[in-house]
């Protein structure tokens, strides 16, 4: 049994050296891509909101920007963000298309809001508030929400079931 156990060792051995072996070569290119970034976080928001991020990658492709939507991390090729605008989540990998309204708590009166917004009371105190203003910066205005202290929770309707466009022959 020794002896099998030698030749094979024998045999793997011999097998894997060469009187001929070559130096592996490792090629890197020294040049990454060009790729470029920016961010900008105004002060006021640092605590709710996270910053918008630019992201350039090459001259052949657009500008994908990053945005923090409802506790998570969203990509749009869009700036701004507006009423139909296609976002993608980063974490689920799904697509949505923006319903270009907002979901927001709160305890106390919202209709200081109606200047801005329609407010229609969808739970008990939970509104649905929907911009006056046609094709509203809609990232401007729930960074301005997220600063409310009145409000306690607010979200950006998305909707995921709606066709991308892409897939509509």
């Amino acid at each position: 049994m020794t002896k099998f156990m030698l030749a094979t060792l024998l045999l793997f051995a011999a097998g894997c050296s060469s009187d001929n072996a070559e130096p592996a070569k490792v090629v890197m290119d020294a040049t990454p891509p060009n790729v470029t970034a920016s961010a900008t976080l105004p002060p006021a928001q640092m605590s709710r909101v996270k910053p918008i991020v630019t992201i350039e990658d090459g001259p052949t492709r657009g500008k994908i920007y990053s945005y923090q939507l409802n506790q998570q991390k969203f990509v749009s090729n869009s700036a701004p963000l507006v009423k139909g605008s296609l976002v993608t989540n980063s974490y689920m990998s799904s697509s949505g298309v923006l319903k270009g309204s907002f979901v927001v708590v709160s305890s106390a009166q919202v209709e200081s809001l109606s200047t801005d917004y329609h407010i229609e009371k969808i739970a008990e105190d939970t509104f649905r508030l929907v911009p006056i203003t046609a094709n509203a910066n809609l990232y401007s205005l729930y960074t301005a929400l997220l600063k409310s202290q009145a409000l306690s929770l607010v979200e950006i309707e998305i909707d995921y079931s709606a066709p991308l466009a892409s897939q509509i022959k």
